[in-house]
């Protein structure tokens, strides 16, 4: 083990062992750190000269994992609307979150449609829509048609970022 306290490491150790990096399991995508090559003749002390050496730094890439699952950040799934009314279904009502993944990977699927109306894009007010992404939340695509009842609604739906299992959630409408 490489440690701060015993930093260094031979050429016959690279290629007896190798070295391998250990991420923090932060959301970073980079890293460095920088080494310090000299000759070191067998029979000499390994600490480093005061001249004869090269430094460079080593840059690393590293590649994200997708471990964290979305998670709601609205806390009340809700939205007052006036009969026979359209409105946006804005972020303020349905924000969902993930770490791992942009907006526009985080989908949602209806899978039970409200009784009251129904959600469509905010370019074709007229027709149902039952998917769609965080993404089109965020920019005010997502629109709710009242549909002139005088009763309440409800709509059942998963979101999910693809890899982990979907939240199923209810969201009312007044």
């Amino acid at each position: 083990n490489i440690t701060r306290e015993k930093p260094n490491f031979s050429q016959y150790i690279i290629n007896k062992f190798g070295i391998t990096y250990v991420h923090d399991d932060s959301e970073s995508l980079t890293d460095q750190f920088t080494f310090v090559i000299w000759l070191n003749q067998k029979s000499k002390s390994a600490t480093k000269p005061e001249s004869e050496f090269l430094e460079e730094a080593f840059n690393i890439t590293v590649v994200p994992v997708n471990d964290h699952p979305p998670e709601l950040k609205t806390k009340k799934l809700y939205l007052n609307i006036l009969q026979g009314y359209k409105t946006v279904l804005g972020p303020e009502s349905l924000k969902v979150e993930d770490l791992d993944n942009t907006p526009e990977e985080i989908k949602y699927n209806i899978i039970s449609n409200p009784q009251n109306g129904h959600l469509a894009w905010s370019t074709h007010l007229n027709e149902s829509i039952s998917i769609f992404t965080q993404a089109d939340v965020d920019a005010g695509r997502v629109w709710f048609v009242q549909d002139g009842s005088s009763s309440s609604g409800i709509f059942y739906f998963s979101v999910t970022d693809g890899k982990h299992h979907p939240l199923y959630k209810l969201f009312t409408l007044e």
